[in-house]
């Protein structure tokens, strides 16, 4: 993908998210060619900037099920697989 900027990074991902997409680390390490930390850090920024908007109704949570971090309403419970 060539160098990308860490703005141009953490936009990609939160609309990736706001698209109902999941954020793998390993996929997203490859893409961008970051390591774990800057990925999880990123997820985390993302995270720390929506918590601090009063009317936002969806919160991150990393899905271990689905193997990476996605966006659901707040205060929504994980739904167990039988």
């Amino acid at each position: 993908m060539g160098e990308v900027t860490r703005a141009v990074r953490l936009l990609s991902l939160f609309e990736k998210l706001m698209n109902g997409g999941i954020i793998n680390i390993r996929e997203e390490m490859t893409r961008y060619e970051v390591n774990e930390k800057t990925i999880r850090r990123d997820a985390n920024d993302i995270r720390a900037y929506l918590a601090e908007i009063k009317d936002f109704e969806r919160e991150i949570v990393y899905d271990r099920s689905k193997g990476g971090y996605v966006m659901r309403m707040k205060g929504e419970k994980k739904r167990e697989s039988r």
